[in-house]
């Protein structure tokens, strides 16, 4: 269900929870239509969000060297943290804005979230089963990223 529809759809009662980062509370007013959220620790998240600003490649080459050094002075790792600097301070922001409601946050402990891993732990071998049935290493794309997650957690 597309994040847009999400508050009508807890309003409604046509579902009774969804799994969205802090930084989308505010916005769509989740805070004011539920009283209780449920987080857990940085180093047991059950998601990872991925962004990318990507450009066509001939695109770029046929931009003049003025606009090409435009584009390379404001991407790489400074922009990136920039950015991550927005998320983190939105995820900040949309738990201040469900305490400030009065709101309460549970904290998922750590052998449930180890719980909920086993449950899904098919969908991760399937996946892996059909990215390795078109010809990738599905294990090693999944370990790699595994690790990289790990790597750069917060």
């Amino acid at each position: 269900m597309p994040v847009t529809q999400m508050a009508e759809s807890i309003s409604k009662g046509v579902i009774d929870g969804t799994l969205v980062p802090w930084e989308v509370v505010p916005a769509t007013k989740l805070h004011e239509l539920v009283k209780f959220h449920a987080e857990y620790p940085a180093d047991n998240a059950l998601s990872t969000a991925t962004m990318i600003f990507v450009m066509n490649k001939a695109k770029y080459d046929s931009l003049s060297p003025a606009q090409k050094k435009v584009l390379d002075d404001n991407s790489g790792r400074e922009t990136s943290a920039a950015f991550a600097k927005v998320i983190n301070d939105g995820d900040a922001e949309g738990r201040k804005a469900a305490l400030a409601r009065g709101n309460t946050v549970y904290q998922i402990a750590p052998a449930e979230v180890a719980l909920w891993r086993k449950a899904t732990a098919p969908v991760t071998r399937e996946w892996i089963r059909e990215v390795s049935a078109n010809g990738m290493n599905g294990q090693q794309l999944h370990d790699q990223a595994a690790a990289l997650v790990k790597q750069y957690n917060p």
